[in-house]
């Protein structure tokens, strides 16, 4: 039986680096020399992660006849929500800037 999803997560998570063991105050203070980017490490590690637990997000269209000689077929994978999102903002920002404009 496969694991639950938050088990998974939590997995992930440690192999990732983002939870663990508590570090030591001088180890803290080593790791602030070092660089402060880690915030930005971390919170790109957590939205991959996010990416990988969230599988409706992402939809996958099947080929069902292989034919010979069409070579790669464009659109396999897509994400249709984030697709409508950007389609409804684009169609509803000249609404928005005519509404400023009469101000």
């Amino acid at each position: 039986m496969p694991a639950s999803q938050l088990k998974r997560l939590k997995a992930s998570l440690k192999a990732a680096g983002v939870i663990g063991n508590q570090k030591s105050k001088k180890e803290k203070q080593r790791n602030a020399k070092a660089g402060s980017d880690a915030r930005v490490d971390k919170q790109s590690k957590l939205q991959n992660i996010r990416e990988e637990f969230n599988p409706f997000e992402l939809k996958t269209t099947r080929v069902k006849h292989d034919v010979s000689g069409r070579g790669k077929v464009k659109g396999v994978q897509g994400r249709p929500g984030i697709s409508k999102q950007i389609g409804e903002e684009t169609v509803s920002f000249p609404c928005r800037y005519h509404l400023n404009c009469q101000d």
